[in-house]
């Protein structure tokens, strides 16, 4: 591999112990994940000093597993998004409430809240400013999609690429094909906006909807004859919140779509995808309960956050508006989405 020669293994490979000693004390750098670090940091310690530590990803680090090593650095650096999903912690939730006054006056809300979220709410409470930084440049999504979710930023981001603010190109095919689902003027107008959701009735069906698995076959089938899209595999992700959505709509693409991937939000993040399509299939409004992911002060969605960021150039989504909007999340979401781009009703004859 490019870095197989910058390992510490193949550095020190055959070497003698003097010239290994001398390779590991005039390293500047190090590199490792968090487990290796803990493994061997402590012997580290012994032969050099480590003046800085910069953890990334921290919004997935609690601070038990890092506690070892930041009390022996004197600078720490952490980088992350404190809005995206928390760590994955087997504690229930309940057991792992802080409830004490003074661990409450540190931002200790959850035991199993991330350092940086905890960090970031601490500085924020207290007034320090200058401990906190965000980058306010992003390189993903076009404004439109931004605008979902830059209220979770203070709405101080800004796009960095011309063709984030671009207006779509709108390319519409010869032909319209005879859809169950869309009419012809739905067809030009899903091919039209950026921001779409598709309203569907509650499923009859427990955490899956064979209606949505049908409807975004039909998308595919029309963002592939328009030309929008040429590489499915490459340009299209699916985000469904439960496994058996998962597989009714695998089993539902047709063979040329197998390659798309159908996950998780969970699995999606950290990824993007030119076109991402997000269904929702509910039955009741207890089944959007269990699709939230809310922080300690119940402002934020991070899940819905992480779905809605994940798209570069357009998003749909696919759900019932009046199951969805029990939550003032998905509700502003909505409403954002009837202001700017298009909510349109699927046409079931």
């Amino acid at each position: 591999t490019q870095i197989e020669h910058k390992l510490l293994a193949t550095k020190i490979q055959g070497k003698r112990y003097q010239q290994m000693d001398n390779i590991i004390r005039n390293n500047r750098i190090w590199v490792s994940t968090v487990h290796s670090c803990n493994s061997w940091f402590k012997d580290l310690i012994r032969l050099i000093r480590f003046d800085e530590l910069i953890i990334d990803e921290a919004s997935q680090i609690i601070e038990p597993m890092v506690l070892g090593i930041i009390s022996h650095v004197p600078k720490l650096i952490l980088i992350g998004d404190q809005n995206q999903l928390p760590p994955i912690v087997m504690q229930p939730g309940s057991s792992a409430s802080g409830q004490d006054a003074r661990l409450l006056e540190l931002c200790y809300h959850s035991f199993g809240q991330s350092i940086l979220e905890r960090l970031w709410n601490r500085c924020t409470k207290s007034g320090w400013h200058s401990k906190l930084a965000m980058l306010q440049t992003q390189y993903r999504m076009h404004r439109q999609i931004r605008e979902l979710v830059s209220e979770n930023y203070q709405n101080r981001l800004s796009e960095a690429l011309d063709s984030q603010i671009a207006p779509l190109n709108k390319q519409l095919p010869p032909d319209i094909f005879s859809s169950p689902f869309f009419s012809k003027t739905q067809q030009i107008q899903l091919l039209s906006h950026r921001t779409i959701w598709i309203e569907t009735p509650p499923s009859d069906q427990l955490r899956y909807d064979p209606l949505q698995a049908s409807l975004i076959c039909e998308l595919l089938r029309l963002f592939t004859q328009s030309g929008v899209i040429r590489d499915a595999g490459q340009q299209i992700g699916i985000i469904a919140p439960f496994r058996a959505m998962i597989q009714a709509v695998f089993k539902a693409l047709p063979p040329e779509y197998r390659n798309i991937t159908i996950d998780t939000v969970e699995r999606f993040q950290g990824s993007e995808r030119q076109i991402m399509i997000i269904t929702l299939p509910l039955q009741t409004a207890y089944d959007l309960r269990m699709m939230e992911a809310l922080n300690w002060d119940f402002s934020i969605d991070r899940k819905l956050k992480v779905e809605l960021s994940r798209a570069r150039d357009r998003l749909f989504i696919l759900g019932n508006t009046r199951l969805c909007s029990a939550s003032l999340h998905y509700r502003k979401v909505i409403d954002k989405i009837r202001a700017q781009g298009l909510l349109t009703t699927i046409d079931n004859k």
